[in-house]
């Protein structure tokens, strides 16, 4: 009788067991999906494919710069106008930004609101920021792009 009391027990501690493994697998892939959501491939495509579009900004020679360039150049030490216009390539980047993402969001997106952000990544401090409309409440996604050793962008979508 005593054996039989000792195996009911022990299977009853594996059960809990099980159960208690099984809820944490579940928490564990509940927050990584969440992770997943914010960082959007669709929004990492947009960024890439927004920095690597080219300008009408000729910082140097007959080729226009790409927006990648422009920001490089609008934070570095030396900032240089764009030889076309005249404009400094961060005054260049006022206009360029809001700009660009009137026209993406004129096609048919599942976007309504955005927030642009440029950063010192050693700082943290915000050196340029856009955006439009209100994300709060609203599903956001995101993508980080690091431009350099010491500039970020950061871009969110809702």
């Amino acid at each position: 009788m005593e054996k039989k009391g000792q195996q009911e027990i022990a299977g009853f501690i594996l059960i809990v067991v099980l159960v208690v493994v099984a809820i944490f697998i579940f928490v564990i892939m509940y927050f990584a999906n969440r992770e997943e959501d914010f960082s959007s491939k669709e929004v990492d495509i947009l960024l890439t494919s927004m920095l690597k579009t080219t300008t009408d900004c000729f910082l140097e020679g007959v080729r226009p710069a790409n927006l990648e360039e422009v920001i490089r150049d609008s934070f570095s030490s030396l900032p240089r106008n764009c030889k076309n216009s005249g404009k400094s390539s961060r005054t260049y980047l006022e206009g360029f930004i809001p700009s660009f993402f009137e026209k993406i969001f004129s096609l048919e997106t599942n976007f309504e609101s955005y927030v642009f952000e440029i950063v010192d990544k050693k700082s943290g401090e915000i050196l340029m920021s856009f955006n439009k409309g209100n994300c709060v409440g609203k599903e956001t996604k995101g993508s980080d792009f690091l431009l350099s050793n010491e500039l970020q962008i950061f871009l969110r979508v809702c």
